[in-house]
């Protein structure tokens, strides 16, 4: 009867056993879906990033030419000079609007991904 006790209660431990390290391998099967989801968000995100700093490097132009063509002194000493900063700044403009398209595009893109991804790790 004692071994039959023990030999019952051997195999109790190992469906408690089983069950646990099933719950282990599904927090972990878990765990990695997550990061595979997030690796997948990383090149979106990295566009997104890349689109934003060219926004602001382009801004930094402008802002370096508006303060340039702000000086009346400009005009009267070098004409040339002047109308060479307002065309710079006007194709910068473009640039800049160019840009600002592409960097929403990608926050779009990234967004969408991210709500998804938030959406599946719910599910």
């Amino acid at each position: 009867e004692l071994l039959s006790e023990r030999g019952a209660g051997t195999r109790g431990q190992s469906k408690s056993g089983a069950k646990a390290d099933a719950a282990r391998s599904a927090r972990s099967d878990q765990r990695r879906a997550a990061a595979d989801r997030r690796a997948s968000l990383s090149p979106l995100k990295k566009a997104m990033q890349a689109a934003e700093k060219k926004v602001e490097t382009i801004g930094a132009d402008i802002a370096r030419l508006d303060a340039k063509l702000a000086d009346p002194q400009l005009y009267t000493k070098d004409p040339q000079a002047a109308q060479s900063a307002a065309i710079e700044r006007g194709q910068l403009a473009k640039r800049l609007s160019e840009a600002e398209e592409a960097w929403l595009i990608a926050s779009e893109a990234y967004e969408a991904a991210n709500a998804e991804v938030v959406a599946d790790a719910e599910a």
